[in-house]
């Protein structure tokens, strides 16, 4: 067991053991948000026929202008709406009236639109020169049988899906879903129901970790309240390594006489990879692996076990979904105001994050105890602040790691009411 590791040691130890996830067909609209388990092919030509991208006439280009002024009457001979397949050739001297998405007719090999040419008792006049294949969407065009639409491991969205819908594609292979086991010891828990007595607590860690696993892209399963008893508590996490893929547990890591989970996994024979890490908060984080599967052991703290499950747990349970993008986007902000509570440890401080005049600026929110919640509502970025770092002053720039990443919509100017 190593200590002390610094967070990217401790999270490649922890990567090492992920296994291949398993695969389930779904329904492609039950696919969102999945990770694709297949190349996807496409089993027709992609259009299936030549067709028309605009309203407009067919024609032969050959019987365009020379030059432009110089006028051709072309004769009216067929209308075709999309969907109904011509009924004879386009000849010499012709033109057929189409919509969009019209298959384009035999013999022709150009379409102008409606608004560029005069349409006069049942003939269409151009004035203008027009080359081959002008405004005609070609047969396989997009794809042909055989072509890859959709790559392997690409995360499945409505972009996705309707490329999955245009393969034919009613059911799809996904990689699994991941399940994980949360346990919460503590004998100073009682659940959020309850009014609590006397030296209790309500256990916000159950459900807050529960919603972070949902937003990483797994399973929660819920596990029950153990109190500080060590038989208790190993069998609670046999029973998470029977049902889940991953074991996450809150509580019980750090040095006291009832942390004890490091003696609850090493009694049912558990490797332990690490324990504590180089961050804050959440230093007393353990790694273990036990039947193939990993145990992460958070803190007890709530802000400090929600921070190091963003940093260790999070990217674990990516990389079971299958996803290739398993960390949050890191990026440079500038910070709003000074900060002078550094440290000699390294640090990850809650944050506000907002785009301002195309830049990334933060505040760091001032409730930093890694007990309270209070500063949680408001965040959607962990600051690093490096160890030994001198005080910070206004406009430096900060690394900060987004836990709300994706959409910019959650980067918002700030409401200065909230602060």
């Amino acid at each position: 067991m190593e200590t002390n590791v610094a967070l990217e040691k401790a999270l490649n130890m922890l990567l090492a053991y992920v296994p291949k996830p398993g695969t389930e067909i779904v329904e492609i609209l039950k696919s969102q948000n999945r990770v694709l388990a297949e190349d996807v092919l496409a089993d027709i030509m992609v259009p299936p026929f030549s067709r028309s991208p605009l309203d407009g006439f067919a024609f032969r280009s050959s019987d365009s202008p020379r030059e432009k002024g110089q006028k051709v009457k072309l004769k009216i001979v067929d209308y075709l709406p999309a969907g109904v397949p011509a009924t004879r050739p386009v000849n010499s001297g012709e033109a057929v009236k189409l919509m969009t998405g019209a298959m384009i007719p035999e013999g022709a090999d150009a379409v102008v639109k409606f608004e560029d040419v005069v349409e006069e008792d049942g003939y269409v006049i151009i004035d203008f020169p027009v080359k081959p294949e002008t405004n005609i969407v070609k047969k396989g065009e997009d794809f042909i049988p055989g072509d890859v639409i959709i790559e392997k491991d690409r995360v499945i969205n409505a972009n996705a899906i309707s490329l999955l819908a245009l393969a034919g594609k009613k059911e799809v292979l996904v990689y699994k879903i991941p399940k994980v086991y949360i346990i919460c010891t503590g004998s100073e828990l009682v659940d959020i129901e309850q009014i609590p007595g006397p030296g209790k607590i309500r256990n916000t860690n159950l459900y807050s970790i529960g919603a972070l696993v949902v937003r990483s892209g797994g399973e929660p399963i819920l596990g029950q309240i153990v109190n500080d008893d060590l038989n208790l508590i190993a069998r609670e996490i046999k029973r998470g390594l029977e049902v889940a893929d991953l074991v996450l547990t809150t509580g019980g890591a750090s040095v006291g006489e009832y942390d004890l989970i490091i003696k609850a996994l090493e009694s049912i024979g558990a490797e332990i990879l690490f324990w504590k890490t180089d961050f804050k908060p959440g230093t007393p984080v353990i790694g273990a692996v036990a039947n193939g599967k990993i145990v992460i052991g958070l803190s007890g703290n709530p802000q400090a076990a929600m921070t190091s499950f963003e940093l260790i747990a999070y990217p674990v349970i990516r990389k079971l979904t299958g996803r290739q993008n398993i960390y949050h986007a890191r990026v440079k902000a500038f910070l709003d105001h000074p900060f002078d509570k550094t440290r000699g440890q390294r640090r990850f401080a809650r944050g506000y994050c907002y785009l301002k005049e195309g830049e990334f600026r933060v505040k760091i929110l001032p409730w930093l105890s890694p007990g309270s919640l209070k500063g949680v509502l408001n965040s959607n970025a962990l600051v690093e602040i490096p160890k030994n770092c001198p005080p910070l002053k206004t406009n430096d720039p900060v690394n900060i790691v987004l836990i709300e990443g994706g959409s910019l919509s959650a980067f918002d100017t700030p409401d200065s009411g909230l602060f």
